[in-house]
């Protein structure tokens, strides 16, 4: 980065540099195109290092074609200006040699770094719901504030805890007792529902980092089971570290805190459709088996009336 900067300040005219950056911004978008460069209208195509170097590559080929004597120069040892003072003699902005490829020409820069492999890290989350006190159809949803530095500072999530917590392998009694005690923190959990629900997975890839959250979802049984003030949770001020949200969306979350929620959602329609499904088996069950009584009570009441019927002997 600082021999960026030293170059900048060669190149840049200190006393317009807004036009220089406009120029060049102006140059990558019409003329030096990533893909589909146009070096023979380029107006900078005289002190272009890459065209430099393209030339010098297709010279040397045409004297092995030749048979004619080469230099000992290759792509990677030509970081020179236009007046052919070297710039630096152990540029680590060049090529190597071996990665050279003559095909692609200039489009060999700008060289793409190797992203390294994102962290990977993974947590366990709770999910507790509650019926909203103020609306009995509506559900509520306990957040807590993540800290004011760091990841992700001072953003609203579900109740989570890092998997390393608890043993490799563990079972989901073990992980939803490690939640329980998060839960516990700042919502009384001996009000939950006996046994959480498996949801499954939500990963997300930050920058640099992969999450990975494994969810539970706990039913809180009592409307009063919040440790915080009534104050405090009412007015939701940004000193509260944990608050009841029946909208996630109206507060600050993170995506991954959406995932979990989308997540919740979807869980929630499905069990929604298995019920509804269930009742409408149940109600066309009752009314076949009424139907099948009403069959059968018809032929009774016939069969009840043949009887006193008398038949003539044959």
């Amino acid at each position: 980065m600082e021999k960026f900067w030293s170059l900048s300040h060669q190149v840049v005219d200190r006393s317009r540099p807004g036009d220089c950056n406009q120029a060049l911004m102006e140059l990558g978008a019409t003329v030096c195109s990533p893909k589909t460069p146009s070096c023979a209208t380029c107006p900078v195509q005289s002190v272009c290092h890459a065209y430099r170097m393209v030339k010098s590559d297709r010279s040397s080929s045409c004297q092995k074609f030749f048979s004619l004597p080469t230099s000992s120069a290759s792509p990677s040892k030509s970081c020179t200006s236009s007046n052919s003072v070297a710039i630096d003699t152990d540029c680590r902005l060049c090529i190597p040699a071996d990665q050279w490829h003559a095909s692609a020409g200039v489009c060999n820069f700008p060289r793409k770094a190797k992203k390294k492999e994102p962290l990977k890290e993974e947590f366990i989350s709770a999910v507790v719901a509650r019926q909203c006190q103020s609306d009995a159809t509506a559900t509520e949803y306990l957040l807590v504030k993540r800290p004011d530095e760091g990841l992700l500072a001072g953003l609203w999530e579900f109740p989570c805890v890092p998997a390393s917590s608890t043993a490799a392998g563990s079972t989901d009694k073990t992980r939803q007792k490690v939640l329980r005690a998060r839960i516990d923190d700042v919502c009384d959990a001996t009000t939950l529902s006996a046994g959480g629900c498996h949801l499954g997975e939500v990963s997300h890839t930050f920058s640099h980092r992969l999450h990975t959250y494994t969810v539970y979802k706990f039913d809180a049984l009592k409307a009063s089971d919040t440790k915080m003030s009534t104050a405090r949770e009412s007015s939701r001020s940004s000193t509260s570290t944990a608050q009841w949200v029946a909208d996630v969306n109206t507060v600050a979350i993170s995506t991954a805190v959406r995932k979990i929620m989308s997540l919740v959602s979807s869980q929630s329609k499905e069990q929604k459709v298995k019920v509804s499904s269930a009742s409408k088996r149940k109600k066309t069950s009752a009314e076949t088996s009424a139907s099948s009584g009403s069959r059968s009570s018809k032929r009774l009441k016939v069969g009840t009336l043949d009887s006193f019927v008398k038949k003539e002997p044959s």
